[in-house]
This record gives C-alpha cells, sequence and structure tokens, in this order.
C-alpha cells in the first residue's frame, strides 16, 4: 500500500513537471523568436526562416563599459542588438560609431580581413543576440537579399565615415 502510494504522486508530478519543462522551452522559443523578428535587418524573413535563425543565435547580456572585442582580434561571430547601445572605436582616425537597437555589428570583419576593425563597448545594459561566425556564412550563402542587405549597411557605414573625416 505504501508503493502505491507513493507510486499515485510520482506519477503525476511527474507528468506535469514534464509539462512544465515543455511550456518552458516554448515560451523560450517564442521570446527568442520574436526578438529575432524584431531585427530590422531580418525584417523581410519569413517564419520558418525566422524559426531557423533563432535557433542559431545564442543571447548574451552585457554591462555598461564592457568590451564585446577589441580593435585587432580574430573575427568570429556578428552581433545583433536587441536593447541598448554599442559603441564602436576606431584607432585610425573614423569617428566613434554609434549603434542602437536592432543594429549589428562585426559582420564586416567576417566579411573582409578576419580581423577587428574597431573596439566595441556596451554603452549601457545591453541585450544582444550572437551569431557564430560559421552560421554567418551558411546564413549568407542561403539568403541573397540578407546578403546585399548587409552589404549596403557597410557600405553605408563606410560612406558615412568617409564623409565624416572630409
Amino acid at each position: 500500500i505504501a508503493v502505491l502510494g507513493v507510486g499515485t504522486f510520482a506519477l503525476p508530478t511527474g507528468i506535469l513537471a514534464s509539462a512544465f519543462s515543455e511550456q518552458l522551452k516554448q515560451h523560450g522559443f517564442l521570446k527568442s523568436w520574436n526578438a529575432v523578428a524584431d531585427v530590422r535587418l531580418f525584417s523581410h524573413l519569413n517564419a520558418s526562416q525566422i524559426a531557423t535563425l533563432s535557433a542559431l543565435l545564442s543571447a548574451r547580456q552585457v554591462n555598461r563599459g564592457d568590451v564585446l572585442f577589441r580593435r585587432g582580434e580574430t573575427a568570429d561571430s556578428v552581433y545583433f542588438i536587441l536593447s541598448g547601445e554599442v559603441t564602436m572605436d576606431f584607432e585610425d582616425g573614423r569617428p566613434t560609431l554609434q549603434l542602437t537597437d536592432g543594429d549589428f555589428f562585426g559582420a564586416m570583419a567576417l566579411l573582409e580581413s578576419g580581423v577587428r576593425p574597431a573596439t566595441a563597448h556596451s554603452v549601457g545594459h545591453c541585450q544582444l543576440m550572437v551569431l557564430a561566425y560559421r552560421d554567418f556564412h551558411a546564413l549568407l550563402q542561403q539568403d541573397d537579399a540578407l546578403k546585399q542587405s548587409i552589404h549596403t549597411i557597410i557600405e553605408k557605414r563606410l560612406h558615412e565615415d568617409e564623409s565624416q573625416q572630409i
């Protein structure tokens, strides 16, 4: 009777715990999916593409003044700002680049030399999504519109830097 009594409580408890765990996973996925959908660069993606991308991204929270990477380091990922502000400090005379919600950074190094051209600092508390080098290049091979958008934004940033130096 004692074993039967323990089993009576253990079985429903296991079922409830499993269901609760599944709900937490779904909530986390939806939260991640919504965050990715809010990034301007991904506005043209459909629901299936956003879901695939959400699985590739990892969340990262940084505090005020944290250094995300330094000039000269090997590039290994691209960052997407969900909330907060990041500055890119170039040591070659270019003005500091201010990036906010919905912007991305780190792609230029992945597409060109593989070396970070600037030091990235968080201005305040930031929520970021990070996409690894391998996944970034795989994504660009699958989506020409995304690849073109990234190149256009990078060219615009470079052109703005040149016009500010003149």
